[in-house]
């Protein structure tokens, strides 16, 4: 049997408020949680740089944060829709310090062939294969620029089938779908449920919320997992967004092998709470029992098709009329040629087209 932590988002910017020792003690103190594992899973979701971007929030100068072999991941997810923020260059730096920190990094790359790469990891007695891919497209990589792996439904599928003919169990992690909601898009179900059966287990990041999870031909499929590092509370645009964003999950996943087949099942849900500067506080009996609770909720909405569809299209809605505000207050303070950047910059990726894809299937795309 092997254990797997799985964890959510993790921005590492609270660093930037701390000294270096107090951000040590909190490293150190999260990588307790992952010492009974054989490994831990997160997305990192913020930029690890040489050279410092102060206009970018989540970015990290690398020489103001302590190793991440202190942090006790072993591997980090990078495709995601804010690991380019700062250009590809700092991707390139990222995979170094991971690489130096002993872990592993997959999801992005130095360029279109290497994004694309899964991760090959042999533990105990399984051989397991990682694929990580994102609907932020306007961040993926080329044949001649670094990048993330982009979210292509056609592509992903025949990837996870190519990778579960070589592999004992596909670890697929997905970043994709609208944030601060505590339910998934329809599309975003049917697309799990049909790569199920390729998989041992299903892992999705982006709404900065918990959602639900379930077992779907001996795949397990975590919707989302929350915040796990976040600085939520010093974030404006974090600022009384609904879901519950303070709060993430620790889901450890057993796989066992029988034969050639690998099973994969929950075996604990640990719930967390994120405190000053993103990292994590105390959780009580009573938060975490609500949590749980919710989670359970959350997991019983994911065979209501119709409450699915319905409550992504809403999101969507919302998100259209957001859109449509950005078009007129952008022509006002900039004017007509500005406006129109806006709205090509919005449809140049996966990010937006889908959900606008769902808006006018009323939520059943």
């Amino acid at each position: 049997m092997t254990k797997i932590a799985f964890v959510g988002d993790l921005c590492l910017s609270g660093v930037k408020s701390l000294s270096y020792e107090q951000a040590q003690q909190h490293f150190a103190a999260i990588a307790a949680m992952f010492e009974p594992y054989e490994l831990a899973i997160g997305n990192l979701e913020c930029i690890l740089s040489k050279t410092a971007f102060p206009g970018v929030k989540m970015n990290i100068p690398i020489s103001q944060c302590p190793p991440l072999s202190s942090l006790g991941l072993d591997i980090y997810c990078m495709a995601n829709n804010h690991i380019k923020d700062c250009g590809a260059e700092p991707i390139i730096e990222m995979q170094q310090f991971i690489s130096d920190a002993g872990a592993h990094y997959v999801g992005a790359g130095k360029d279109k062939k290497q994004a694309y790469t899964p991760l090959v990891l042999r533990v105990r007695d399984i051989t397991f294969g990682i694929l990580n891919v994102t609907d932020a497209s306007h961040y993926a990589a080329t044949d001649n620029e670094a990048g993330v792996a982009a979210l292509d439904e056609k592509q992903l599928q025949q990837a996870v089938m190519q990778l579960a003919e070589q592999v004992d169990a596909v670890i697929l992690v997905i970043h994709s779908d609208l944030e601060f909601s505590n339910y998934p898009s329809l599309w975003r179900v049917n697309l799990s449920r049909k790569l199920a059966k390729y998989c041992a287990m299903i892992v999705h990041h982006h709404s900065h919320t918990l959602q639900g999870y379930e077992v779907v031909e001996g795949c397990v499929i975590a919707y989302s997992l929350g915040n796990f590092i976040f600085p939520v509370k010093e974030s404006q645009y974090m600022q009384n967004k609904p879901g519950n964003i303070d709060e993430g999950m620790l889901m450890v996943a057993s796989f066992v092998k029988q034969g050639t087949t690998v099973t994969a099942s929950i075996d604990s849900l640990q719930p967390t709470r994120i405190g000053q500067f993103g990292f994590l506080r105390a959780v009580s009996d009573e938060e975490c029992q609500k949590t749980l609770a919710d989670i359970e909720k959350y997991s019983l909405a994911l065979n209501d098709k119709a409450f699915l569809r319905t409550h992504h299209w809403r999101l969507c809605y919302a998100e259209f009329k957001r859109f449509l505000k950005g078009i007129y207050y952008t022509y006002c303070r900039d004017g007509f040629k500005a406006s129109l950047r806006y709205i090509s910059l919005h449809f140049k990726t996966d990010q937006h087209l889908n959900w606008f894809r769902s808006l006018i299937t009323l939520g059943y795309k």
